[in-house]
């Protein structure tokens, strides 16, 4: 099978947890609470999934700012930031 460009090969290391979290993050899609909810379960998922959720919060939902926690959440010193919070080809095409 040939690599996916719209997914990073780094979302085939996700785990139930991250499932389980994004689940619950697609249910309060659209509102303050699904960065709330990120940022409570942010602690336990893997690197993948913290910088992609991350991402699809801020894209998401951008109606209820609290940019202090977004500094914050933005500049974990997680790895992988640059491979799962952007599309494979979006890193292609920006650098």
């Amino acid at each position: 099978m040939l690599p996916n460009p719209q997914y990073s090969p780094l979302a085939r290391q996700t785990t139930k947890y991250d499932r389980k979290v994004a689940e619950e993050i697609i249910e309060r899609e659209g509102t303050r609470e699904a960065i709330l909810y990120f940022e409570k379960k942010a602690s336990k998922l893997s690197d993948y999934a913290y910088w992609f959720y991350l991402s699809t919060c801020w894209v998401s939902y951008t109606g209820w700012s609290d940019l202090q926690k977004w500094k914050k959440l933005f500049n974990s010193k997680r790895p992988d930031r640059m491979k799962a919070i952007m599309k494979p080809f979006e890193v292609d095409f920006l650098f």
